[in-house]
């Protein structure tokens, strides 16, 4: 990266450089988000979407223990792991003692915690799909009872792999979730031979879900989760990390850990204030579409559900996952010894020089992921029925608009985590959530049922905008100066090189015609005007004289390099 930043994360434990944690990173997530996204169309001709299938159900139950892991595990840990290993690796014995106090206390609460919420699943699917129809909520109910286990496996996962990265080993934490997407393909393909597909009737009313059908599908799903976190049993071992339980808790010097999970978790359930709305937008829509079916009316366009909603937030976060998690990830273990240094500037520069790298990616990939909506999700999930394509790409872009704020909001959690903060993101979590609220609500009262999941998703864009600009001047108080003029010269002229980019590409889309007839069009049209774009993007840039582009590039081809020579394994 440039500038007189440097590279960001040079120095990584472990001894490798951030080209080499992020190429590892990188390709483990690019094959399991191709992975992910198979599995999803097999769900899809499996369990089917919307109105009279079993897919709405199965994402209501198979989300929950994503959900409760965020609100309980994934930000905490985020939160705490990666800058309390960081320090305690200073201690005499290289952290040893406390790692181990650390893990035992971790895997005891996800497992008290499993046990509680998987008792409550019954409250859990009425909170998260009251709307539903009470005959597939029984079903969602009995799914529950097998999916909520995977938080435990999902925290043990989370906590195996901050260790890693806390101590320089990316590989593993990425590659994992590539045995998970393969064990519940094959489980899927399993289902569809011994119950065959949705389209052939299978599944399609409640009363089909017996216990050996739920188990099937829920079972597989759990197994998959729970070899996820065990496969990275070994990667501990090859780094050194030789645990023991130890419940010895006291004087263990976990109180900065407790206090960085106390705010973190409050953080994360303001958070889910907002998630909440929109998981009940999004029954309430399946809902809608149920009584015009009842009542023999027809609509134009399908009504977007709980499903399109999850099938476009899993397309959203692909180039999040290749990216900006891949980058942050490599970069916060950085950030971490700095902070704890106190090489304040330091941490500036790989804040400053992140957020302006990452903006040459997001922005792009917000204006073709806005522009070319339709052609994505007709060619990502092309099992998509045609009548619901539309509302599925409106969703799409919905959650598109907000990639640029999520990257940024990102950076700035990690900052703030690197210098054990977390009482100032749980406070910025209120107006985030009071967005997506006030979206939801307005959308509820206000507009037809089409537009509910479309305007919920447009207010959690807006609230990582709103987010990450509160979090970024909240930095002021940690670090010398937050170098606001150059990151803002540098969206300026992306944003010049981003807006012609876009108006292009729509222009063109809509010569052509925006929705293909079927997959090979539609990919056609991606594969073209996606060229294109960027092409022109690039174009811009370089005459706006954007020094970030060879930044981002440079590691990107050395990652090229990396896997065709087959050197980005763990």
């Amino acid at each position: 990266m440039s500038g007189s930043a440097g590279t960001p994360g040079a120095g990584n434990p472990g001894g490798g450089s951030l080209a080499g944690a992020f190429a590892k990173m990188f390709s483990g997530t690019l094959v399991s988000r191709i992975l992910g996204m198979v599995r999803s169309l097999v769900l899809l001709a499996a369990l089917g979407a919307g109105l009279g299938s079993g897919g709405d159900p199965f994402n209501v139950a198979n989300n929950l223990p994503n959900t409760i892991y965020n609100l309980l595990a994934g930000g905490v840990m985020n939160a705490i792991l990666v800058p309390q290993i960081v320090r305690a690796m200073r201690s005499r014995d290289g952290g040893s003692e406390y790692l181990n106090k650390l893990i035992t206390l971790a895997g005891t609460i996800l497992f008290l915690a499993t046990v509680v919420f998987t008792v409550a699943a019954p409250l859990l699917v009425m909170l998260y799909a009251g709307g539903m129809d009470p005959a597939w909520r029984a079903v969602a109910i009995a799914m529950a009872l097998w999916c909520i286990p995977e938080l435990f496996f999902y925290g043990l996962y989370a906590l195996f792999g901050n260790v890693l990265n806390a101590r320089g080993s990316f590989g593993p934490y990425m590659w994992a979730p590539v045995l998970n997407n393969v064990v519940s393909i094959t489980g899927l393909f399993v289902y569809i031979w011994v119950f065959g597909t949705f389209a052939s009737g299978s599944g399609t009313d409640p009363g089909q879900w017996d216990a050996a059908r739920i188990a099937l599908v829920c079972g597989v799903s759990l197994l998959g989760v729970a070899s996820q976190a065990l496969v990275l049993i070994p990667a501990l071992r090859r780094s050194g990390v030789k645990f023991k339980p130890d419940f010895k808790f006291r004087g263990a010097g976990l109180s900065g850990a407790s206090r960085m999970a106390k705010w973190a978790f409050v953080g994360l359930l303001i958070g889910q204030v907002g998630f909440l709305m929109l998981s009940n937008v999004a029954n309430a829509a399946n809902g809608a579409a149920r009584e015009i079916a009842a009542s023999g009316g027809t609509l134009e366009v399908a009504i977007p559900t709980i499903t399109a909603y999850t099938s476009a937030f899993m397309v959203y976060m692909l180039p999040q996952s290749l990216v900006t998690t891949s980058l942050v990830t490599a970069v916060f273990t950085s950030m971490s010894n700095k902070a704890a240094a106190g090489n304040h500037t330091g941490v500036r520069d790989d804040m400053s020089s992140t957020v302006r790298t990452l903006g040459v990616f997001t922005m792009f990939a917000s204006a073709a992921m806005v522009v070319l909506a339709l052609p994505v999700v007709q060619t990502v999930l092309f099992t998509t029925p045609a009548g619901a394509v539309p509302g599925f790409a409106a969703v799409l872009a919905a959650l598109a608009v907000g990639i640029p704020g999520q990257s940024i909001w990102t950076v700035v959690q990690r900052v703030s985590f690197a210098y054990e903060d977390a009482r100032t993101l749980a406070k910025i979590q209120i107006p985030m959530s009071a967005i997506i609220v006030v979206f939801g609500a307005v959308s509820l009262f206000f507009l037809p049922p089409q537009w509910w999941v479309v305007v919920t998703a447009l207010g959690a864009s807006l609230s990582q905008y709103v987010g990450s600009l509160i979090g970024y001047l909240s930095l002021r108080t940690k670090l010398p100066s937050l170098d606001g003029s150059r990151i803002l010269r540098t969206y300026l002229r992306l944003t010049l090189a981003t807006v012609p980019t876009a108006l292009a590409g729509w222009v063109l889309l809509h010569f052509w015609g925006p929705q293909a007839g079927g997959f090979f069009g539609a990919f056609l049209r991606l594969a073209v005007l996606g060229t294109l774009m960027l092409a022109i993007y690039v174009g811009l840039l370089r005459v706006l004289g954007v020094s970030e582009l060879h930044d981002l590039t440079g590691p990107l081809l050395r990652i090229l390099k990396r896997l065709r020579g087959g050197g980005a394994g763990a």
